[in-house]
């Protein structure tokens, strides 16, 4: 062994409600610390190694406010074991009774199980006998414990002396789930068939669903929303669902509620819900992993790159994944073969590079020249000035020919980008300055 001290634990508990699955609460804190542990009611959080980037009261707090978005309500404590750790949140208080000793013997366990029986039991004796703490309990000789109390008793007792002596317990293996969903039931008394009472009730929805994703330092790329609606005679669809491919990865609830809303808004205007809704669900189909990037305090720039993603992603949903994209450069002679479609935004070019029109034909179109006009199809340009030529060499090894492309400025003002070939005396329209 080398001299280094050994660092101290440092244990955070989260007692949650009966019937709420502790392991969505631990997915959303895995952003804190990489080390949990999950109980039947219990979230145990190991934070000494991440004091250089929460402090304790920090971390306090936003576990409280994860439970508020999870609407439920916890009893959280800090100590430096998980058994006492338990027991401080469990009793709200330090100088722990002795009923406490059953936390002991598996802090992992609800206390309510059958297996705490016995030790309930001498919990009892010990109360009667005037023995009311714990710390009264260790101060007793451990051969009475052993002669008087029996094997449950002095378990207790050992694992008290082991916590006292900073002797680590192993955690259990912690997995976040493979599947995310969350979900919300609607009371009987709450009638809903109308959009805006349900995206009420979907935005806190997505917002838990997202805690869990970013939790695991992922993206949401795709998603599934289902509503469950009552089963009356009369309704043949009771069970509606969307599905969600979103063009860029999704990180705020707000941007994906927005895709959501639009697309909702569109389909109920045209098959509204034919009964009050019983129930809905939202599910995470496939994710991406996160940029990894640490939060800039001094700029804005990753707000405007979520605001960005979600306004991409709400035009690509309305118009379709393949009409949306950015024109960014590749190295090309040609200017047809210069770009290409992307969803990540274009680096800055800071080349000094001659001016191109914004709007390009997929395939150069043939111009006949008539005295001052040009005509292409059924359209027809007076022609005011011309610019150039700018000579662009064409891709020789592919057996390309150069070009001399020239601007023409046009009665109508708009302004053309033609070329012809040195060969030729046909020109070609190849693009519109806007």
């Amino acid at each position: 062994m080398n001299g280094r001290p050994r660092l101290k634990e440092r244990v955070i508990c989260i007692l949650v409600p009966q019937g709420f699955d502790p392991l969505r609460l631990a997915e959303a804190c895995y952003r804190y610390t990489p080390q949990i542990a999950v109980g039947a009611r219990s979230v145990f959080l190991e934070v000494a190694k991440c004091r250089r980037l929460y402090s304790e009261e920090t971390i306090l707090l936003r576990c409280q406010i994860l439970a508020k978005r999870f609407a439920i309500e916890i009893q959280i404590a800090v100590a430096d074991d998980i058994p006492t750790a338990k027991a401080y949140a469990w009793y709200q208080r330090e100088d722990l009774p002795i009923e406490a000793m059953a936390i002991y013997l598996d802090p992992f366990e609800d206390l309510h199980s059958s297996r705490f029986k016995a030790i309930h039991k001498t919990s009892r004796i010990f109360r009667q006998l005037g023995i009311k703490s714990l710390k009264e309990f260790l101060d007793l000789p451990i051969e009475s414990v052993t002669a008087r109390f029996g094997r449950e008793a002095l378990l207790a007792r050992h694992q008290m002396a082991q916590a006292q002596e900073s002797l680590r317990r192993p955690w259990p293996l912690f997995k976040p789930q493979q599947k995310i969903l969350e979900g919300e039931e609607i009371e009987d008394h709450c009638l809903i068939q109308e959009l805006e009472p349900l995206l009420f009730l979907l935005n806190v929805v997505v917002d838990r669903t997202l805690l869990r994703v970013r939790g695991k330092g992922e993206l949401l790329i795709a998603a599934q929303f289902r509503i469950q609606q009552e089963k009356y005679d009369d309704v043949r669809d009771f069970l509606r669902v969307w599905n969600f491919d979103f063009a860029l990865p999704q990180y705020t609830a707000s941007g994906v509620v927005d895709i959501l809303r639009e697309r909702l808004n569109r389909d109920l205007q045209r098959q509204p819900l034919s009964s009050p809704v019983k129930k809905i669900e939202f599910e995470v189909i496939r994710t991406v992993a996160s940029y990894g990037k640490q939060k800039s305090l001094f700029s804005r720039k990753e707000e405007e790159e979520e605001n960005l993603n979600s306004i991409i992603a709400r035009i690509s949903d309305r118009l379709g994944i393949e009409k949306v994209f950015f024109a960014s450069p590749v190295e090309s002679y040609l200017p047809e073969r210069s770009w290409t479609r992307s969803l990540s935004t274009p680096s800055e070019i800071r080349e000094s590079l001659p001016l191109r029109p914004m709007r390009i034909l997929k395939e150069p179109q043939i111009l006949h020249q008539v005295d001052c006009y040009f005509c292409c199809k059924k359209k027809r340009w007076k022609i005011q000035r011309w610019t150039g030529p700018e000579r662009i060499s064409g891709e020789w090894w592919q057996g390309d020919e150069p070009r001399d492309y020239y601007r023409v400025l046009t009665e109508s003002e708009e302004e053309l980008w033609i070329f012809v070939k040195p060969d030729e005396n046909t020109y070609y329209l190849h693009g519109i300055f806007d």
